[in-house]
């Protein structure tokens, strides 16, 4: 098994129609993310959620939803999750964080293939 490692997991759920700077939210959290070198970050779309004011966003019958709840999940060093998390309150104009700590464990070689 390989060794596990402390590590902070940060989960923002945003709407798919959100922007910043011009382009979907989403995007500019990963871009973000990515930009000050943190470990890596998926966008997860989901099928229907509702948030805090409990407007219901699912796919209507004959259309596919334009507003569907997002989650994007970052995991890095928690100074690292901090950092970002501080950024993103100038970024997110109605939006959720969830913070965890968590173990990591690390497979295959530190750097990608050539």
């Amino acid at each position: 098994m390989p060794a596990l490692r402390p590590a902070r997991r940060l989960r923002v759920f945003v709407s798919e129609r959100a922007r910043h700077g011009g382009r979907p939210l989403f995007e500019a959290v990963l871009q973000r993310a990515r930009e000050l070198g943190l470990a890596g970050g998926t966008v997860f779309r989901g099928a229907m959620g509702f948030g805090r004011f409990t407007q219901l966003h699912r796919p209507g019958i004959l259309e596919i939803a334009e507003d569907l709840p997002l989650l994007v999940e970052i995991v890095d060093e928690a100074a690292k999750i901090d950092h970002l998390l501080g950024e993103l309150e100038t970024m997110i104009g109605h939006g959720l964080a969830v913070l965890d700590d968590v173990e990591i464990a690390l497979f295959g070689p530190a750097k990608p293939p050539t």
